[in-house]
C-alpha cells in the first residue's frame, strides 16, 4: 500500500486511521514549513520519528531535561567514552544511569509530543511507502528499544489536547509570552506542576525560558499557566510592565535581555512606535545593524499608512544606512521618495538602487528601474539617469542602445559643454565601434568644424525665430480672438447641469479645441474649464456613493470617461470606476448582513476582515446607518484594526447614540488611541470633533456621554 496527498484534503489523523487499520508496515514522510518528518509504522503501530535523515531525535538532551538521568553524569560518560562508537543511549544503559524501562518510557513520551504536534499542521504534503526504512533516518536507539506505541490512543489524546489548545491560546499566545502572579496567590491550593512554575512569573522569564528549566513538556506547561490565570493566580504581563523591565535590564548593562523584553512588548502594542523607537536605538547599541534597520523600516510603513511619507522616508533613510544592501527595503524607500515627488532625492535613491541591483547580479532590474524613472516628465531629462542606463546597457551588451543614449545626451550638451558632449560621442563609439560617420563627427568636433558649422546654423536659425516671432505676434490676436469666440460658446454649455446633454456637448468642444489654441490664454483657460467640468462629475458620483446608489455612480463614471481624451482624466475615471466596483462589493455583504442577519453569519465574519485601507471611507459613511447590531460591531472591529485617525469623528458621535454593550466596549477601545495618534502629529480632524462633542456636553441627554468621549480624546 502506497498512497500520497495533502493534509488539506485528508487530514493526518485519518492517514494514520488507515495505515494502522490496515496494519501496514512502512514509512510515513510529512513535508510542511517546519521541515521533514518521518514516523516508522510496523504493522500498524508506530515504531520510530524522526526529524530527518541523518537528525533522528535528541534522546539524551531530553533525558536530562524529563530528569531521567543527571546531566553531569552524562557529560562525565561521554566525555570518557567520546571515542566509543556505540549509540549514546547504549552507553546509558551500560554505565546503569538509567534502566531500559526508563529509557524506552521516556522515548516514548519524547515520539507522542512530536507526533501531537505534528498532527496540528494543517496544510502539508504526505507520502506512505511500504517495506523497509530509509537509510539513516531513524536513529539506532530507537530500533534497539524496540518500540510499539498504538494509534489510536495517541489520536484520542491529539483530539483532547486540540481541543485543550482552543482555550490555551486565548490567554498563551507564544513562547515568548510573560506572565506575573497576583495578589494572594499563595492562598491557592495548586497542583505540583503549577506550584513548581510560580516562582518563574515574574514578569522576566518567558515560556521558552520555563521549558528550560522545568521539567514538562511544552503542552503541559502551557496548559499549568493558562489555568492559573483562569484560577486568578496569575496574568499575562502588560506592556507597561514589560517596558519597565526592560528598563531595568537596560540599567543592569544587559542589553540582550532587554531587546527580548521590548519585542515581546510589541507583541502586545504593535502601534507603539515610541517603543519599537527605542528598541531599534537599543539594537544599534549592541551592533545588531540588521536587525534594528527592521525595526526603523516598520517605522516608516507605519508612518507610510498614516499617509506622513516624510516621517516614514526618515525611518526609512535610517534603515537603509544600517542595512544597505536589504533590496525590499531600498525598493519601499525609493516608492516613499516617489509619493512625496523629491526629484532630486528620486534621483539619488534610484541611482543606489541601481547600483545595489548591478552589485547584486540583477543588472537588468535597474535597467527596468531606470526607464521606468525616465517615462516621468521630471526625470526624463536627468542626465544622470541617462548616463547610468547607458552604462547598463552596455555592460549587458546591448551596445547599439548604449550608443543612442550617449549620442541623446551628446546633442543636447554640445554648444553648452564642449567637453563633456565629446566624452559622450566617445562613450557611444565603445557601444558601436564599426560606426565610420561617429568617428568622423568626433575628428570634425576635436578639429574644430563641428563647431564653425554650428555657429552658422545658430545665426541662421536665430534669423528664422525673429522672422517667426514678427509672423507669431502679427497672427496671436487674431487666433485668441476666435479662441476666446470659441470658449464663450463651450462655456455657455458647461453651465447646464450635469446630467444636461449641452454639460457633456461642453466636454467634447472643449477636448477639440484645446489642441488647437493650447498656446493661447483661452486655450490654458479652455483646459481648466475641462477639469472643473470632470470635477463636478466625480462630485455627482462620490454623492451617489453616499447614497449607495452604486449602478448610477459606475454609469456616470464610465459615461464620462467615454468623453474623455486626455489620458490623466481618463485615468481619474479608470480609479473611481474601480473605486466604485470595490465599495459596491463591500456594500452588499454590508446589505446582505443587516438584511438576513444571522442567516448568513459569514457575512459578518468578512466585515470585520475589511481591514484594508481602501475600506476605510466606505466603513465611516456605513456605519452611522447600520441597524444590525452584530453588523455594526463587525465594521467597528475592522475600524479598530485599521487605528486610524480619521474614523474618530464619525466612531466619536455614534457612541453618543449607542446603546449596545458590545458596539460601546470597541468604540472605546477605538478612541483610546486618539491621544497617542493627536500627539505624534497625525491627520484627524481634532477641532471639529471637540466642537460638537462639547456642545453635546451641554445638552442633559447626551451630557455624560460626551464627557467620556472627550476624555478619551484628550488623554
Amino acid at each position: 500500500m502506497t498512497f500520497s496527498g495533502n493534509s488539506r484534503g485528508i487530514s493526518l489523523t485519518d492517514v494514520l486511521q488507515n495505515i494502522a487499520g490496515n496494519q501496514a508496515t512502512g514509512t510515513l514522510q510529512i513535508k510542511g514549513r517546519q521541515g521533514d518528518r518521518f514516523l516508522r509504522i510496523e504493522s500498524g503501530a508506530i515504531a520510530g520519528f524522526s526529524m530527518g535523515q541523518g537528525k533522528g531525535l535528541p534522546i539524551v538532551e531530553r533525558l536530562c531535561r524529563m530528569g531521567y538521568v543527571e546531566e553531569k553524569a552524562v557529560q562525565r560518560l561521554m566525555t570518557r567514552k567520546k571515542r566509543s562508537r556505540k549509540a549514546a543511549s547504549a552507553l546509558l544503559l551500560e554505565a546503569k544511569l538509567i534502566s531500559e524501562e526508563d529509557l524506552k518510557a521516556a522515548v516514548s513520551e519524547q515520539i507522542e509530543e512530536c507526533i501531537f504536534e505534528l498532527l496540528q499542521i494543517k496544510d502539508a504534503e504526505f507520502s506512505f511507502t511500504e517495506g523497509a526504512p530509509p537509510s539513516r533516518v531513524f536513529g539506532i536507539e530507537q530500533r534497539q528499544l524496540a518500540l510499539k506505541l498504538l494509534v489510536g490512543p495517541i489520536l484520542m489524546e491529539a483530539a483532547r489536547r486540540n481541543d485543550e489548545w482552543g482555550r490555551i491560546n486565548k490567554i498563551v499566545t507564544s513562547e515568548r509570552d510573560l506572565f506575573v502572579l497576583l495578589e494572594g496567590w499563595d492562598e491557592f491550593e495548586l497542583e505540583d506542576l503549577q506550584a513548581e512554575i510560580t516562582p518563574y512569573l515574574d514578569g522576566r522569564t518567558d515560556i521558552g525560558d520555563l521549558m528550560g528549566i522545568v521539567r514538562a513538556s511544552r503542552f503541559d506547561l502551557m496548559k499549568a499557566i493558562c489555568d492559573l490565570c483562569h484560577l486568578g493566580v496569575a496574568r499575562p504581563s502588560t506592556a507597561d510592565e514589560i517596558e519597565g523591565a526592560a528598563r531595568d535590564a537596560m540599567e543592569a548593562g544587559n542589553g540582550t535581555e532587554a531587546v527580548r523584553l521590548l519585542q515581546q512588548a510589541l507583541t502586545i502594542e504593535r502601534s507603539n512606535r515610541a517603543l519599537r523607537e527605542e528598541l531599534a536605538v537599543l539594537l544599534i547599541e549592541l551592533g545588531r545593524n540588521k536587525d534594528a534597520a527592521g525595526e526603523f523600516a516598520t517605522l516608516g510603513f507605519q508612518a507610510d499608512q498614516d499617509d506622513d511619507h516624510h516621517a516614514a522616508l526618515k525611518h526609512y533613510d535610517h534603515a537603509a544606512t544600517l542595512h544597505p544592501e536589504d533590496l525590499p527595503l531600498q525598493e519601499q524607500r525609493l516608492e516613499i521618495v516617489r509619493k512625496i515627488g523629491d526629484t532630486e532625492k528620486v534621483v539619488e535613491v534610484a541611482l543606489e538602487l541601481t547600483d545595489l541591483y548591478t552589485r547584486m547580479g540583477l543588472a537588468d532590474r535597474g535597467r527596468e528601474l531606470l526607464q521606468t524613472c525616465l517615462e516621468e516628465k521630471l526625470l526624463q531629462s536627468r542626465s544622470e539617469l541617462l548616463v547610468k542606463l547607458a552604462e547598463l546597457e552596455l555592460s549587458v551588451g546591448h551596445g547599439k542602445e548604449s550608443a543612442k543614449i550617449f549620442l541623446r545626451l551628446a546633442d543636447k550638451t554640445l554648444g553648452k559643454d564642449e567637453a563633456q558632449g565629446l566624452s559622450y560621442l566617445r562613450a557611444a563609439r565603445e557601444g558601436v565601434p564599426e560606426d565610420e560617420s561617429l568617428a568622423e563627427r568626433i575628428e570634425s568636433i576635436e578639429s574644430g568644424r563641428e563647431g564653425r558649422r554650428r555657429r552658422r546654423r545658430r545665426r541662421l536659425a536665430s534669423l528664422a525665430a525673429t522672422v517667426a516671432v514678427l509672423f507669431a505676434i502679427g497672427s496671436a490676436g487674431v487666433m485668441e480672438y476666435v479662441a476666446s469666440r470659441h470658449l464663450l460658446d463651450a462655456m455657455d454649455g458647461s453651465l447646464g447641469g450635469m446630467d444636461d446633454p449641452e454639460a457633456v456637448q461642453a466636454l467634447s468642444e472643449l477636448q477639440e479645441m484645446s489642441p488647437q489654441i493650447a498656446w493661447t490664454p483661452s486655450g490654458r483657460r479652455a483646459d481648466r474649464l475641462l477639469e472643473r467640468l470632470v470635477d463636478r462629475k466625480l462630485v455627482k458620483v462620490d454623492e451617489y456613493l453616499g447614497a449607495g446608489q452604486y449602478q448610477a455612480a459606475l454609469d456616470l463614471v464610465t459615461d464620462l470617461q467615454s468623453h474623455l481624451q486626455r489620458a490623466d482624466l481618463r485615468e481619474v475615471c479608470v480609479q473611481m470606476i474601480a473605486r466604485v466596483e470595490f465599495e459596491h462589493a463591500a456594500w452588499e455583504t454590508l446589505n446582505r448582513a443587516e438584511r438576513y442577519g444571522d442567516k448568513f453569519s459569514e457575512d459578518f465574519d468578512m466585515l470585520a476582515a475589511m481591514t484594508d485601507g481602501r475600506y476605510l471611507d466606505f466603513h465611516c459613511r456605513q456605519l452611522p446607518k447600520i441597524k444590525n447590531l452584530q453588523a455594526r460591531r463587525a465594521v467597528l472591529r475592522a475600524l479598530l484594526q485599521m487605528d486610524n485617525p480619521r474614523s474618530f469623528a464619525v466612531v466619536a458621535l455614534c457612541m453618543l447614540k449607542e446603546d449596545d454593550r458590545q458596539s460601546l466596549h470597541l468604540q472605546r477601545e477605538i478612541l483610546s488611541a486618539a491621544s497617542n495618534h493627536r500627539g505624534q502629529g497625525r491627520s484627524g480632524n481634532w477641532e471639529s470633533i471637540f466642537a460638537e462633542l462639547e456642545l453635546a456636553e451641554l445638552q442633559p441627554e447626551t451630557s455624560e456621554r460626551a464627557t467620556e468621549i472627550l476624555s478619551l480624546l484628550r488623554d
